[in-house]
């Protein structure tokens, strides 16, 4: 990715801005171009945590007990995927499952 490329979870961001219009939206990029990037989405008390990083596809989440600096609850290796699965979530008020621990 350049710097003058969109990353795929802006333009992620904004498809979500354009579904979800009273949804509060923020994007936090990281410091280093190697970061994390998070994205959060609340639809009115419904939370749903993104998670990209170049290369490693995007994390989700959404549980009422996550917390920051854990990683996703679910993988997703591009952006529609993505969008299909937070539309999801958001819609139905479900939650995500942390992977269970081998």
């Amino acid at each position: 990715m350049t710097k003058t490329s969109v990353a795929p979870i802006e333009s992620l961001e904004k498809q979500l801005r354009k579904r979800f219009l009273k949804a509060s939206i923020s994007l936090d990029r990281p410091r280093k171009h190697s970061g994390i990037w998070h994205l959060d989405i609340s639809l009115g008390d419904h939370p749903v945590i993104v998670q990209w990083r170049e290369g490693s596809g995007f994390g989700v989440s959404s549980s009422p007990k996550h917390t920051y600096g854990e990683w996703a609850d679910e993988v997703y290796p591009d952006e529609e995927a993505t969008y299909g699965r937070v539309v999801s979530l958001l819609l139905s008020g479900s939650f995500t499952a942390p992977p269970e621990r081998v």
